[in-house]
């Protein structure tokens, strides 16, 4: 592994790093604080020699800069927590309270995180931000994205695909308990049959440490897979759902079902993000990505999940789903 490069600079106390995932590479100025040592670790596995050419350039740090929010800029979004989303002159603004301000230039390439005060909330708004810079780079490469989680298990390999609150992380974990290496935990990167590990930490909630035995927080780093495997083919697609009963069902689902679920994911997952703006897209985008999910759904076996309230009867039930196919 290339270890990362670091330079200071005494004048304003910042550090710089780069990384580099499926030919994008980002450099990194920071402050040497919680946040930047958080997101440093997350990203090592990146690391890459300093480059005069990058991708993207961010800034992250208590205020690193005082930016202001221009005048006439329309407000696009507000949602439940209070975080704002503006738009001007090309730039996306996310604001939240006193604790943020985030400013996004997709045409410059460069992402400027500024905060008051270290926030488990900023630090999911920067791995966001920072996941999605490579995702973008990727697709713009010919990769393709999946909004969900793909494990090894039994010699297979297993992709979770669902809308937020589905149960992609649950149904993860259960694979995991019973020994899986985890791919990615997020986001499913691949292209033709080949798939790119991708290693996120996901925050997982509370409740995951009485129901798998294991601590909240992040993923530790030793239930991925090698970051330079070279991992072949999906074998089956699981969209996992949460209902109201007391047992759980699997439902096997047909080509074109499996379809239209996947593109329906991926829009609405991209239907707010400040790093994505659909009428400045290639046209063509759409197009390649029903021809890519397409490829990949001719050798995969889809089914719809269906999880009860019983944990137990869950979970041998999802992993006799996996071993019968």
């Amino acid at each position: 592994m290339i270890k990362s490069h670091t330079s200071k600079n005494n004048t304003e106390h910042t550090q710089t790093n780069y990384y580099a995932l499926a030919g994008t590479t980002v450099k990194i100025i920071h402050k040497d604080d919680v946040l930047a040592k958080n997101i440093i670790d997350e990203f090592k596995p990146y690391a890459a020699k300093p480059q005069k050419d990058v991708d993207w350039t961010i800034t992250l740090g208590p205020n690193i800069r005082e930016p202001l929010l221009p005048k006439k800029a329309v407000r696009l979004a507000l949602r439940d927590d209070d975080e704002s989303i503006y738009k001007y002159d090309n730039k996306s603004y996310i604001c939240k309270d006193d604790l943020f301000f985030i400013v996004v230039d997709d045409v410059n390439k460069v992402l400027d995180i500024n905060y008051s005060r270290y926030d488990l909330r900023i630090e999911l708004r920067t791995r966001f931000f920072i996941k999605w810079i490579f995702i973008n780079g990727a697709e713009a490469k010919g990769l393709t994205y999946i909004h969900g989680a793909a494990v090894q298990y039994h010699g297979k390999n297993i992709v979770i695909t669902g809308e937020a609150g589905s149960g992609k992380s649950s149904s993860m974990l259960r694979f995991v308990s019973d020994g899986a290496k985890i791919i990615s935990d997020d986001s499913v990167l691949f292209i033709g049959d080949k798939i790119f590990p991708f290693y996120m930490k996901t925050a997982l909630s509370p409740d995951f440490s009485k129901r798998f035995n294991m601590m909240s927080g992040a993923l530790k780093e030793d239930l991925y897979v090698d970051m330079k495997s070279d991992i072949r083919d999906i074998d089956l697609i699981i969209f996992p759902r949460m209902w109201n009963s007391d047992t759980s069902d699997v439902r096997k689902i047909d080509y074109k079902n499996a379809l239209l679920n996947l593109m329906h994911i991926y829009k609405r997952e991209v239907k707010f993000n400040p790093l994505f703006d659909w009428d400045r897209v290639d046209p063509q985008a759409h197009k390649k990505l029903f021809a890519s999910y397409s490829a990949l759904l001719e050798n995969a076996r889809c089914y719809e999940f269906y999880a009860g309230f019983d944990e137990k009867e869950v979970r041998k039930k999802i992993l006799e789903l996996a071993d019968e196919n």
